[in-house]
């Protein structure tokens, strides 16, 4: 085993072409957090894996955590997408850098870890990912980077991250599908068969430790709504957010969440750019949906309110009927 050696201010490491020098060092237990941390969400900024690291390993040196992802980037183990390029040219240079996955990290991960390695490039896809893709992956990120602090902050609830689900829960035809994030339902739509294919931005669980095994876990699916899609459309083969609401609603209803993903219980959570475009969803369930599950069903939070909310698990989320809940109740 030998290091890195260390780069001076005027011999600094270029941020997006990588190193040719050779590369030499040993992957530790903090880098392999480092790679699930990044492998969970596919784009993250460097400033949120230096805020899961720090409360996973408190005292840790966010200099130090950053000058890791350095040497993990130019090894090959993670990817700064290209996309940020024109970012850092405008003059953000102090704007956190965004990673993606490597090759050689899902490697390690699939190895060891018993992580989903599909064949594809992954240095590659986060190489040619846009900046409108990055924008929208990091806006779920901020929800699920929040959810996983409060619950550490909280001590007593973790999060139950996809992998996990698909590993240890989901069904075996589930866990050999090539998308195992989505499914399909039938269902019929003004005199119409439909097919739809709900694929929501995260699917993921929280566990309560303080009640017994068994009983103490609750499951989502989560949308991150821009509102830049229509309400709804009168074809619902065309994209609108009413055509979430019926394919959950329709997935529930079959009780596919449990014969897709073993999941007992499941609720799907919407955050939106604001209350007015709440209001507009909601009308939609009203008018299409009542009939088909409860309002109990669809969780809403609007985008700024969630953000300043002291603690993610104390947010009063509104239900389809206007019911304030929070996600443990």
């Amino acid at each position: 085993m030998v290091t890195m050696p260390p780069t001076t201010t005027a011999e600094r490491l270029p941020r997006f072409v990588r190193q040719p020098r050779a590369l030499h060092f040993e992957i530790t237990e903090r880098d392999e957090e480092i790679l699930k941390i990044i492998a969970r969400h596919r784009f993250i900024t460097s400033a949120q894996i230096v805020a899961l690291i720090e409360a996973l390993f408190p005292g840790a040196s966010a200099q130090k955590l950053l000058r890791r992802l350095q040497v993990l980037y130019h090894a090959g183990y993670i990817s700064r997408p290209k996309a940020q390029v024109e970012t850092y040219k405008a003059g953000s240079g102090s704007r956190p850098i965004v990673y993606a996955l490597g090759n050689k990290g899902i490697d390690l991960l699939a190895a060891k870890y018993n992580f989903r390695r599909v064949s594809v490039d992954w240095t590659a896809r986060a190489r040619t990912a846009v900046r409108g893709e990055i924008d929208h992956a990091l806006e779920i990120t901020d929800f699920m980077v929040g959810l996983e602090l409060a619950c550490r902050r909280r001590g007593t609830v973790q999060v139950i991250h996809f992998d996990e689900i698909l590993s240890t829960i989901a069904p075996e035809e589930t866990q050999a599908s090539k998308r195992p994030y989505q499914w399909p339902v039938a269902l019929r739509w003004k005199g119409s068969d439909l097919v739809l294919h709900p694929t929501p931005d995260k699917i993921f669980g929280i566990r309560d430790l303080e009640r017994i095994e068994g009983k103490n876990r609750k499951f989502f699916f989560f949308e991150a709504d821009r509102g830049t899609m229509p309400t709804e459309r009168s074809d619902l083969n065309k994209t609108s957010y009413l055509r979430k609401i019926i394919g959950y609603a329709a997935t529930y209803k079959h009780d596919l969440h449990t014969k897709r993903y073993g999941l007992p219980n499941v609720r799907v959570l919407t955050v939106t750019p604001g209350r007015q475009r709440i209001n507009n969803i909601i009308a939609a369930y009203r008018t299409h949906a009542a009939a088909l599950v409860s309002p109990k069903f669809f969780l809403f939070a609007d985008r700024k309110g969630l953000s300043h909310a002291e603690d993610f698990l104390d947010y009063p989320w509104l239900t389809a009927s206007g019911e304030q809940v929070r996600l443990l109740d």
